[in-house]
């Protein structure tokens, strides 16, 4: 058979020795806590091999190594323990040699400190993965197992996002940038800017992968944008003036932030009371309104510099095409011109992503510092604008490739036997029958898969789809541990 009892031991003692040198590398890096030191730090000096090393190794193992992982983990692939094991081994090596470079210093900031949270999330998921691959559930009643899954799945999709953070933070802390008076626009730079992108990335989510997950809730796909756009409205409102550091006055930026907080919640709210009945073939062009009107008043957006005021223009110009596009869009789809429910996704639906996704990294690159830096270097907006929009592509590159790898991938491998083993020790009941089961149980099909492919009866075979899976997907797991988590009944 695929799994033995060494297997599982030889991965317990290799991830164990992983976190055992974890833990006493913790001890050397508190000793060097350079950080903490009263270095003289001058943001001139060059960064020594040693550092670049450390920003090779984070961002491979941040970028590219736990992201695949994640997925592999959510398909429930074979490969996932070995890919998770090599990112965290790249990350410890990282860790400390973010610690124990010369040459250029920096201050202490949300980079250094937030590192030690993701250092502590690592060793909880890492100590989490080993307790489940165990599968303690072979031998008795385990009845943490269904919640330390679900701890495990969100946890790391929790890491990946504080992944995001801390690679922006590290760029920033590089080039230092956002400290002294230039926090508070960074801040809404950096936040809003990320809160487009990652709409950008809701949508194309939808597209791809969970429109139909999202139909099962009765309400129209627009209901949801519009609660998010009046929640941030409520939120862009009260602190863009004053918020962060205390203001002197209103100035035209601050009042024209608030305008644009007050435009999105009564906007999102006036669309959320508009859909509050509606299922989901109802459409609203509404948030997309927002999203255009949004757009005109920031190409139209005043800045202190003529490479500003047109950085702004373009982000401006970026989110009315990301309007226009959005509302043409459901046009076609509500004259069916657009069928949503074909496999293949009608090429123009990506336009409103793309540019969306552009408008948030135009804004991010937007911030006064970064703009003064590229003014003083020469650099006219023409290029500078193209460099953002090869940014955007390889953005949206990315974010294709991890969903087209969730639907494409084999759970399991590909590997039957290791399949049949799996399956087995997922659906067999242990001693005692604790599963509320009867022994000859075997798992249920997978009676709710939209486009997806079927892990019951034929298993691993593909459907009429092509083997492409939607997140609204049901697995034979998911019922077997809704049994398990029921209380036995046992007759002696």
């Amino acid at each position: 058979m695929f799994l033995k009892p060494t297997s599982t031991i030889t991965n317990l003692v290799v991830v164990t020795a992983l976190i055992s040198t974890l833990l006493n590398n913790v001890k050397l890096v508190k000793a060097h806590d350079h950080h903490a030191a009263n270095f003289n730090i001058n943001p001139k000096e060059p960064i020594d091999g040693i550092l670049k090393t450390h920003i090779v190794f984070m961002s491979l193992a941040y970028g590219l190594i736990f992201p695949v992982g994640l997925v592999l983990g959510l398909v429930k692939n074979r490969w996932h323990v070995l890919v998770q094991s090599v990112g965290t081994a790249f990350s410890i090596v990282g860790f400390v040699l973010g610690h124990m470079h010369k040459g250029r210093m920096f201050k202490e900031g949300v980079h250094s400190k937030m590192a030690w949270a993701m250092l502590w999330l690592l060793v909880a998921q890492v100590v989490v993965g080993i307790y489940l691959r165990l599968r303690l559930s072979r031998f008795f009643r385990d009845p943490l197992r269904p919640y330390l899954r679900f701890a495990h799945k969100w946890l790391g999709v929790g890491h990946f996002l504080m992944s995001y953070a801390q690679i922006l933070t590290g760029a920033l802390t590089w080039l230092d940038f956002c400290r002294g008076g230039y926090l508070g626009q960074c801040l809404a730079h950096f936040i809003m800017g990320s809160s487009f992108v990652g709409y950008g990335v809701y949508l194309l989510l939808i597209l791809k992968l969970a429109g139909p997950w999202l139909h099962k809730f009765g309400r129209s796909p627009e209901f949801y944008d519009s609660c998010v756009i009046m929640a941030w409205g409520c939120f862009n409102t009260f602190t863009e003036h004053g918020f962060v550091e205390k203001a002197n006055g209103w100035s035209h930026k601050d009042l024209q932030h608030t305008s644009m907080g007050i435009l999105w919640w009564i906007g999102g709210g006036f669309s959320v009371f508009m859909l509050r009945k509606s299922g989901p073939e109802v459409r609203s062009m509404f948030p997309a309104m927002i999203l255009a009107f949004t757009g005109l008043a920031m190409a139209a957006h005043e800045q202190s510099s003529e490479f500003s005021t047109k950085t702004h223009f373009l982000f401006g110009t970026s989110l009315i095409l990301t309007g226009i596009t959005r509302c043409l869009e459901l046009l076609l789809v509500s004259t069916n011109t657009i069928k949503e429910d074909k496999k293949e996704i009608n090429p123009f639906q990506y336009l409103p992503v793309f540019f969306l996704m552009l408008s948030g990294f135009l804004f991010m690159g937007a911030n006064a510092q970064q703009l003064e830096l590229l003014d003083n270097m020469g650099i006219d907006v023409g290029t500078y604008g193209m460099a953002i929009v090869s940014l955007t592509f390889l953005g949206f590159l990315y974010a294709v490739l991890m969903m087209t790898l969730y639907q494409e991938l084999d759970p399991f491998g590909g590997d039957a036997e290791y399949e049949s083993v799996t399956n087995a020790l997922d659906s067999a009941p242990v001693a005692g029958n604790h599963f509320d089961l009867p022994p000859t149980a075997t798992p249920p099909p997978n009676r709710f898969s939209i486009g997806g492919r079927s892990s019951g009866g034929e298993g691993s075979s593909r459907g009429n789809s092509g083997g492409r899976r939607s997140l609204y997907e049901h697995r034979p797991s998911e019922d077997l541990e809704l049994a398990y988590m029921k209380p036995a009944n046992h007759s002696d």
